[in-house]
């Protein structure tokens, strides 16, 4: 069994037990050191393993011995490599420890713990939007896992505004493919952006997205973070709340090059039950996907469990709905009666 340990904050490995044992014996390792191996769902301590308890038949180490296998200690330094992983890795890696200690985290499952735009520098700017796409969809946990502790609202604010730009307009873009009889938004959009005015969408997006949807994430954030604080009793700041929502939002707003697609791809076919049946489908699957991501990213970010972090956010509007309509059920039958 190979066995992944860390020191001075640096994950490391692997390494076969009998070693691991050998640097606990010898004091490299203590009862306090964070180790993981495949099949354990998160870093722990060797002392809380029960597998890694001392054998009772098994041979102290002594100091003397370092003498002895100067060519195994070192063959085992070679061995052991911290980041990035080589290519004999096992293909589950390892989930990322947490740093000790206020220090920024390194993730040890060859995922950032935090969005690849933040190191666009290094990566450049077509690389480092597409890999946070797909950290942030399909990788939320890891990607975020120390997103709370980095201060500076920039990145993610341009990462947010840019995508929803081409959000913006790809959405309007597949409201004017479907005809204004098919929903009552289609034909709110038919009649504020017509044919003949093409032009009119990227301008309207554009200023949409420069102009209004940063205020709009920042009241949205303002009013999570305060029911974060409250009923998931978090304990970080608003930046955690305000950079996640951006990250998620930007990726929502790219993923409106689904429905836009399904839609014209059935709208080539001149088939209007495809395509009603594709934009629904398409529009249900985004939505969902969205909801879980950020539902996921900010249970990660604020470190609690995400059912209290969907009751946190859910509740509130749940119970002020119910509210208002019992004040409004109030309200008709004073009425009716007077």
């Amino acid at each position: 069994m190979k066995w992944f340990y860390e020191s001075n904050g640096q994950p490391l490995g692997p390494i076969p037990e009998t070693e691991l044992r050998r640097l606990r014996s010898e004091g490299s390792l203590t009862e306090d050191s964070r180790v993981w191996r495949m099949g354990m769902e998160d870093w722990a301590t060797i002392g809380s393993l029960e597998e890694l308890s001392p054998q009772p038949n098994a041979t102290p180490f002594h100091a003397e011995d370092l003498s002895a296998p100067k060519a195994a200690r070192a063959r085992h330094s070679s061995e052991v490599r911290p980041l990035p992983w080589s290519s004999g890795m096992p293909d589950k890696k390892p989930p990322a420890s947490t740093p000790n200690n206020g220090q920024e985290e390194t993730s040890v499952a060859g995922v950032s713990a935090r969005p690849e735009w933040e190191n666009m520098q290094q990566s450049g700017p077509l690389t480092a939007l597409l890999v946070s796409l797909r950290q942030i969809l399909f990788e939320p946990s890891e990607t975020f896992r120390n997103l709370a502790s980095r201060d500076g609202w920039g990145m993610a604010l341009g990462f947010f505004v840019f995508l929803q730009l081409i959000g913006n307009t790809l959405m309007l873009f597949t409201m004017r493919l479907i005809p204004k009889s098919a929903s009552p938004f289609a034909g709110l959009v038919h009649q504020a952006f017509p044919t003949e005015e093409g032009n009119a969408l990227l301008v309207v997006s554009v200023a949409t997205s420069i102009l209004v949807l940063p205020l709009a994430v920042l009241i949205k954030a303002a009013v999570i973070h305060v029911e974060m604080k409250l009923l998931a009793r978090s304990q970080f700041p608003f930046s955690a709340t305000f950079r996640a929502l951006c990250y998620t939002g930007g990726a929502e707003g790219a993923l409106w090059i689904i429905p836009f697609t399904a839609v014209s791809i059935t709208s080539a076919l001149n088939d209007p039950l495809a395509r009603d049946l594709a934009f629904g489908l398409s529009i249900s699957v985004t939505a969902i996907w969205t909801i879980c991501v950020t539902f996921k990213t900010l249970a990660r970010v604020h470190q609690v469990s995400v059912t209290r972090t969907v009751m946190a956010i859910v509740l509130p509007p749940f119970l002020a709905g119910i509210l208002v309509i019992l004040l409004a059920s109030a309200i008709a039958y004073f009425t009716s009666t007077t």
